[in-house]
């Protein structure tokens, strides 16, 4: 017998008083608190210790990280920040290296300008992440902008010339080609759907309705970018946007939640 008995309500089996289960026909028992005795040491600790309070030993392990507080979005925003201004460094430079400055300077300009798109769009699905589950395939497809421009100018490059001036004949004879473009294309695209998805949905959480037309402004700009690189500037205001209007949103969370 037990020293300490719960009778079951279904079947009258006694249990152990720290059961949650009958162990005669496993019907939920009724829990009530007692106290913890420690496993370890043999410390006796209230019923709401986590741990010992003597050697720390630890009564319930959680297998599931706690959401973030509402008020916790400084480090998410600071990382959307520094995406939007890396996104914007990085179109600028691809504007500048589209101009005739020689292969030398154009080929360093489009190598800093990778450098700063893939910093950018990490950036993005990182901030992406630490936000709620709303955010979860802003986050996924974010990610995808880097490795879908990387294949778009792997693409280009078999054919020896620029996305827009490409003639479909060279490209029929280059099936390499064809399903670099393509494949490049589709993760360029979801890429930048994901951050305006992401951006576009952030004016609810922040109640900032400009961050919605500056998120829509890079979607067109972006896409554009690829065929009109005189465009560019569609999406570069777009990110200056985002960038100054999420920089505003950082100080004022930090005023009210010092």
């Amino acid at each position: 017998m037990f020293k300490h008995v719960k009778k079951c309500p279904r079947c009258g089996a006694d249990n152990p008083d720290d059961a949650h289960l009958c162990v005669n026909c496993h019907y939920p028992l009724p829990y009530s608190p007692s106290n913890l005795t420690c496993p370890r040491c043999g410390h006796v600790n209230p019923p709401s210790a986590s741990s010992c309070e003597v050697c720390h030993y630890p009564f319930r392990i959680s297998f599931f990280i706690p959401p973030p507080q509402k008020d916790d979005i400084t480090p998410a925003l600071t990382r959307l920040e520094r995406g939007a201004l890396s996104l914007a460094v990085s179109i600028l430079t691809f504007s500048v290296a589209s101009l005739d400055l020689g292969s030398l300077i154009g080929g360093l300009l489009l190598l800093i300008s990778v450098g700063f798109l893939g910093a950018g769009s990490s950036y993005y699905s990182v901030g992406f992440r630490f936000l709620s589950q709303r955010y979860r395939y802003p986050a996924i497809l974010s990610s995808f902008l880097l490795p879908g421009f990387v294949l778009l100018a792997i693409g280009a490059s078999e054919v020896a010339g620029q996305v827009p001036q490409t003639m479909i004949s060279s490209l029929a004879k280059n099936p390499l080609a064809v399903v670099l473009i393509d494949v490049g294309f589709f993760l360029f695209v979801s890429g930048v759907i994901g951050i305006t998805l992401g951006t576009y949905r952030l004016r609810t959480l922040l109640g900032n309705a400009t961050l919605s037309w500056a998120s829509l402004m890079f979607l067109a700009g972006a896409i554009l970018l690829l065929f009109l690189p005189q465009l560019s500037f569609l999406a570069l205001a777009g990110q200056l946007i985002i960038y100054g209007e999420i920089k505003r949103e950082i100080r004022s969370h930090l005023r009210s939640h010092p």
